[in-house]
C-alpha cells in the first residue's frame, strides 16, 4: 500500500461522493439514535452527558458507514465490470480500498458533532467534554482503525456475493462486544475476554473516559491496543487480499467469484 494509491483513491471517492452522496444518509439516522440513548439515560435518572448521548450514536454511525462502503465498493465494482480493471491495474487494491473508505469514515465522523448538537439541544445546555484533546485523539485513531478493519472485511466481499448477510452478521454482535451499547465492563464475565479483540471496545472506553474524565478505562493501554488492532487489521487484510487476488487471476474467475 503506497501513499500515492491511497491519495488517488481518496480523490476518486470525494468526486463520487459529491455526485452520489448516499453515505450522508447516516446523518439522518444519528439524531434518532442520540434521542434513544438520551431517553434511556434520562429514564435511568442520569443527566444527559456526552458519554451517553454522543459516543454510542457516533460509533454506530461510523461502523455502519464503514461496513456499508467496504461491502458496496467491491460489490458495485463487480456488478459494473470495473473490478477486473482494478485488479489488472498496477496498483495495490488495499491502498485503493483504504483511501476510499478513509474518506467515508471521515464523513461518518461528523455524526459525533451532530449527536453532540442534538444532545445539547435536548439538555437545554451546551454539553462539554472533560478532556477534548484525548477525545479528538481517540476519534482520529478510531477512524484509522475503522478504515483498516473495513479493508479486512472487504476481503470477504471479494470472494462472496452475500453482502447483506455479512453486513448483518457484523453489525449487532460488534455493537455489543465493542461496548457501543453498554460499557464492556457491564457485560457478563464470560463475554469480557472477547471484547479485548474488538477495537471498538477500546474506542468506546477511551471516548467515554475522555468525555467524563472519570473511570479506570480509557488509559494509555486502550490507546496502544487501538493502534495495535488497527495495524493488525490492515496487515491481515493486505495478506488475505494478495492471496485472493492471486487466486482469482490464476483461475480467471474475478467476475464469477
Amino acid at each position: 500500500m503506497t501513499l500515492g494509491s491511497v491519495l488517488a483513491a481518496a480523490r476518486l471517492q470525494l468526486a463520487m461522493s459529491r455526485r452520489d452522496p448516499e453515505h450522508l444518509l447516516v446523518l439522518v439516522t444519528t439524531p434518532l439514535f442520540a434521542l434513544i440513548f438520551m431517553s434511556i439515560g434520562t429514564a435511568a435518572g442520569r443527566e444527559v452527558a456526552v458519554a451517553d448521548a454522543v459516543v454510542a450514536p457516533g460509533l454506530i454511525g461510523l461502523w455502519y458507514v464503514s461496513l456499508d462502503v467496504a461491502g458496496a465498493l467491491v460489490s458495485v465494482e463487480r456488478w459494473q465490470g470495473r473490478l477486473e480493471l482494478l485488479l489488472a491495474a498496477p496498483v495495490d487494491p488495499v491502498g485503493v480500498i483504504f483511501g476510499r473508505v478513509a474518506v467515508i469514515t471521515t464523513i461518518g465522523a461528523l455524526t459525533f458533532a451532530e449527536a453532540w448538537a442534538v444532545a445539547s439541544w435536548y439538555a437545554h445546555r451546551l454539553l462539554t467534554v472533560a478532556e477534548p484533546g484525548r477525545f479528538l485523539l481517540g476519534l482520529i485513531l478510531t477512524c484509522l482503525a475503522m478504515a483498516a478493519t473495513a479493508v479486512l472485511v472487504s476481503t470477504f466481499f471479494t470472494i462472496s456475493r452475500v453482502r447483506f448477510v455479512i453486513l448483518t452478521s457484523l453489525s449487532y454482535p460488534v455493537y455489543i462486544l465493542g461496548g457501543v451499547v453498554v460499557p464492556p465492563g457491564s457485560l457478563p464475565e464470560w463475554l469480557r475476554p472477547l471484547t479485548t479483540v474488538v477495537f471498538l471496545s477500546h474506542s468506546s472506553d477511551l471516548l467515554r473516559h475522555a468525555a467524563t474524565g472519570r473511570g479506570d478505562a480509557g488509559g494509555p493501554a486502550d490507546l496502544l491496543l487501538l493502534v495495535v488492532l488497527g495495524t493488525a487489521a490492515i496487515l491481515v487484510g493486505s495478506v488475505l487480499m494478495a492471496r485472493i487476488v492471486t487466486r482469482l487471476r490464476r483461475n480467471g474467475t474475478v467476475h464469477l467469484s
